[in-house]
């Protein structure tokens, strides 16, 4: 990137915007990009980081940073240890209105899916923002958090057969929203394909259903809210039976097709900070045994 020659302090930087595609920035805030930021700040760096990012918010309309300006005016405590600036300017290439408009879209969305209890700490401990659905959701174990790969990638696992029948979708999502708010705080955690994601599609007994709802709505928190920058692997294995499987366009349903529906869900995912998108269909549970491990113990 190319040297600006705006005012900022000498100790930081400032270099020419690159925002991600998408990102319409005021042109107020065009300046606001650091060039290099050292791996360890001192109290001083991170002090002038995040009076930057504060000039940042102040750009952010209001009706777009309400849930965040509530959050800190009622929970400062939780803002600061649950949502630092750090990890969304790392992940947002030290872009300071990118970064706070990230920020600001987690906390609607936070607000939203938690409702009055979203400015509580999201913790598995009583009293926090997690209802005991959304705590027996994640015990039950979706999503999880595997071991980490032999390079130190952080590991989701989303089991659809860890479902509970007794739990909604919303504590589902809710659950989501916790381990990746767990996960995104490691500086790891922004750099290329730093968290790894295994999604497995199906069971080899039946067919269970895909929840689109489900799945747009991560999608977006994805693309627009969480600070992660992720590969994605769908491992599918064929059920035993294609009974409650949608029709194809043709009217019958096949392994074939089947197939090609399984690749069509699992590429619906807009690219953006997800690097590459993965789809494995395995005949049989060895086979399938054989692709978790590769995947969870890749050094790539």
């Amino acid at each position: 990137m190319n040297s600006s020659s705006s005012g900022h302090p000498a100790t930081l930087g400032a270099l020419q915007q690159q925002p991600h595609s998408g990102d319409a920035t005021p042109a107020a805030a065009s300046e606001t990009t650091t060039t290099f930021v050292p791996r360890k700040l001192t109290a001083e760096q991170r002090q002038q980081i995040l009076f930057q990012f504060e000039e940042a918010i102040k750009s952010i309309p209001l009706e777009k940073k309400q849930a965040y300006l509530e959050a800190r005016q009622q929970a400062p405590r939780v803002v600061a240890r649950e949502t630092d600036p750090l990890p969304f300017l790392r992940y947002c290439q030290w872009n300071f209105w990118t970064a706070a408009k990230r920020l600001c879209v987690y906390w609607k969305e936070r607000k939203e899916l938690f409702q009055e209890r979203a400015f509580l700490p999201l913790t598995l401990n009583e009293g926090g923002a997690l209802t005991p659905d959304d705590i027996l959701t994640i015990q039950a174990g979706y999503p999880a958090m595997l071991p980490r790969t032999s390079c130190g990638r952080q590991v989701f696992l989303m089991d659809r057969s860890q479902f509970l029948p007794t739990t909604s979708r919303l504590s589902r999502i809710r659950a989501h929203f916790y381990m990746v708010n767990k996960g995104m705080k490691e500086e790891r955690a922004q750099t290329p394909g730093g968290v790894v994601i295994l999604a497995l599609l199906m069971q080899p007994r039946r067919l269970i259903p895909t929840d689109d709802v489900l799945r747009r709505k991560l999608i977006y928190l994805a693309e627009h809210a969480f600070p992660i920058d992720s590969d994605m692997s769908t491992v599918g294995l064929l059920p035993k039976t294609l009974r409650g499987a949608p029709p194809s366009s043709t009217g019958g349903v096949n392994k074939k097709t089947f197939c090609q529906q399984l690749i069509h869900t699992a590429t619906a995912f807009p690219r953006g900070r997800l690097r590459k998108v993965k789809l494995y269909i395995e005949k049989n549970e060895e086979d399938l045994r054989h692709r978790l491990l590769d995947l969870g113990s890749e050094s790539g």
